[in-house]
């Protein structure tokens, strides 16, 4: 066919059937985009309605919709309900937000894009995309388009969601696992109880000798790289954990990630810190105000190992914490783990429930403040007694204080 003809040709079709007849579009309808909703959209536009009076034109700015401005993901096929819990990125870097997702399967992946207001956390949604498994774990990437069916969930029904696989302290074989298959990273789920607060080390570039030193600490509060910038926590959370393990996670700077920290009072405590100016003290408002708290989180795992003393380290980083709802704390996990409480300590829990009330009837304080290693000083508790057990009696004998205080 000659050139005229050619031009004679496209001349007589619109610019939508010649768009319809590309290879792009072929392809992402294939792919199972829905490309006649794009295109809509795309006529819609400002730019579409000044420029689109052209043929040529209004050709150009069709195909620039369909066509991705960034090469397609490569991978397996993907296409899940996921549960979507909170997004994160690292402070300095251009890589994409990462939010952290759990599958039916139990396990947690990462949907990776480059928008970081793309997903509004938590909630319910179906991702169609390619997934990369790597020793960092699963990185799910969406298509254009892929992100559908989002139903924004309540921390309830993440909390019934969490319990059922979170590992509490008395799984100590499954602490021991973390890491064991040579991976550098392992995101799981965590229930404990915050056991202290630390700032964060700022560290200087490494110099000729290959060593960075400490140049200082992140402040309580600290700004992502957004315009305008938003304030998120930063800190480092020591989890009350026994059998010889010290667990540390960091809630770390963001670029433009939304971390999910949901503990009653806890940002409120990072603004008044804030207004201090020692940094010591700052952390000390913090910790009074989260300490003894028993938190759900979801945290990356990258280290495990055994230091000084044989005492063992679990660290890692987590952008999803909320606190345990009471409605989960009215009854015991069931954990194949846990030891059954010892029917020779001679006393009844009612005992140590009346313990604690009477040491709290001298100082002046309600039960529910008291942190799970002071209930267990007062009241006697020995270890065999889970930290979700001894919160169960706070619980109760703040209910008694309060009563009594009524009389």
């Amino acid at each position: 066919m000659s050139q005229n003809k050619t031009t004679e040709t496209r001349e007589m079709e619109s610019p939508i059937e010649r768009v319809r007849k590309t290879p792009e579009y072929k392809a992402r309808k294939e792919a199972g985009v829905d490309v006649e909703g794009i295109i809509a959209e795309a006529q819609k536009t400002a730019r579409y309605i000044k420029y689109g009076k052209t043929d040529a034109t209004a050709y150009s700015i069709m195909m620039a919709a369909i066509i991705p401005m960034r090469e397609p993901p490569k991978g397996e096929d993907f296409d899940e309900e996921l549960l979507v819990f909170s997004s994160h990125d690292r402070y300095g870097s251009k890589a994409p937000t990462k939010f952290v997702a759990l599958r039916k399967n139990k396990t947690f992946c990462n949907i990776v894009v480059w928008d970081a207001d793309a997903i509004k956390t938590p909630c319910k949604c179906r991702v169609v995309g390619k997934s990369n498994v790597s020793e960092y774990g699963m990185d799910v990437q969406p298509i254009e388009g892929g992100i559908s069916a989002v139903e924004p969930k309540t921390f309830p029904e993440l909390q019934t969601a969490l319990q059922k696989i979170a590992i509490v302290n008395r799984q100590m074989n499954k602490l021991e696992d973390l890491l064991s298959t040579g991976v550098k990273s392992e995101t799981r789920a965590f229930r404990a109880t915050i056991g202290g607060v630390r700032a964060i080390d700022v560290w200087s570039e490494k110099g000729a000798d290959g060593k960075s030193q400490r140049v200082g600490a992140l402040q309580m509060l600290s700004l992502d790289e957004r315009a305008p910038a938003r304030l998120h926590p930063t800190m480092q959370f020591k989890l009350d954990y026994t059998g010889g393990y010290e667990v540390y996670v960091n809630l770390n700077r963001q670029h433009c990630g939304n971390p999910v920290y949901q503990i009653e009072d806890f940002e409120s405590f990072c603004v008044d810190a804030m207004e201090i100016e020692s940094k010591e003290e700052q952390v000390n408002l913090v910790r009074s105000g989260v300490i003894g708290r028993e938190v759900f989180l979801i945290m990356d795992v990258f280290g495990n190992k055994v230091g000084r003393e044989d005492k063992k380290y679990i660290t890692g980083t987590a952008s999803f914490i909320m606190e345990v709802l009471p409605e989960a704390s009215q009854g015991t996990l069931q954990v194949e783990e846990e030891p059954k409480p010892s029917s020779s300590s001679g006393s009844s829990d009612l005992d140590k429930v009346e313990a604690i009330v009477s040491a709290c009837v001298v100082l002046n304080k309600d039960p529910q403040w008291v942190p799970v290693a002071k209930a267990r000083e007062i009241a006697s508790i020995g270890a065999e007694v889970s930290d979700s057990l001894v919160q169960q009696m706070t619980k109760r004998a703040s209910q008694i204080w309060n009563e009594r205080k009524k009389e």
